[in-house]
């Protein structure tokens, strides 16, 4: 089963071009969303400035392309969900800023292995 079965493509979306960036972002850890809709991805992070740090970061960008994703914000770590409502369903603004958001956390902010991420809580003693 191919692990695009279920997508849904916004109108106009540009298979050529789509489709090889789509698979690559889901071999860099990217899942399609399970309405199909979309792309979504965990990032991991030490500290909660550094999540913050990545919002901002993001966010700027999201301003000047009027493109916004959903977000889940913990203590340490940031959900995106990235999909297009008009025309409904997956489309290359997605894609540019899910690769976007994997370039951020590749040359700007630290992003971690979920198991380097501390959780909520007192730091233990050694």
């Amino acid at each position: 089963m191919d692990q695009l079965d279920g997508t849904h493509f916004a109108d106009g979306f540009d298979e050529k071009d789509g489709l090889p960036r789509l698979r690559k972002l889901l071999d860099s850890k990217w899942n399609i969303s399970s309405d199909g809709k979309g792309i979504e991805k965990k990032f991991h992070f030490k500290n909660h400035t550094n999540v913050l740090d990545f919002v901002h970061y993001i966010g700027v960008k999201c301003k000047r392309k009027n493109h916004h994703p959903e977000a889940i914000m913990t203590q340490n770590s940031l959900t995106y969900i990235w999909t297009t409502h008009r025309p409904q369903g997956l489309s290359q603004k997605d894609l540019e800023m899910a690769e976007f958001c994997d370039e951020v956390a590749r040359e700007h902010i630290q992003v971690v292995d979920e198991r380097e991420a501390p959780g909520c809580g007192p730091a233990s003693k050694p």
